[in-house]
């Protein structure tokens, strides 16, 4: 038992080093965008093989779009979920190597008016 609890936390702890590493991207405040077609920009993440978008409505992620190059509007992003006016969503970039997440932007805020 005492075998599998440390086993459990050194994988914990091995996952989380990895995911917890961020690019020098400074987080801005919560803008607002005119459109439900916003264009997402970003500085590119060093030294991964892929970069995923996600967006997301609170803790949902409602669209996805892996080998995402920054300058990609939101209707390139397909299954998505339509924007909705008044409504505030989030969105990052994660960096990928061989599959696993090793990086990732702050996470960016938006309101569509």
């Amino acid at each position: 038992m005492k075998r599998v609890v440390v086993l459990l936390l050194v994988f914990s702890l091995i996952l989380l080093s990895g995911c917890g590493k961020k690019t020098d991207t400074k987080s801005a405040e919560s803008q607002t965008v005119t459109t439900t077609n916003p264009t997402f920009t970003w500085g590119t993440l060093t030294g991964v093989d892929e970069q995923a978008l996600r967006v997301f409505d609170g803790n949902e992620l409602i669209a996805q779009k892996r080998n995402a190059e920054s300058g990609i509007t939101y209707n390139e992003i397909i299954p998505n979920t339509p924007l909705e006016p008044g409504k505030t969503y989030s969105w990052q970039v994660f960096g990928l190597m061989n599959g696993r997440i090793i990086k990732s932007t702050p996470k960016e805020t938006f309101t569509v008016s």
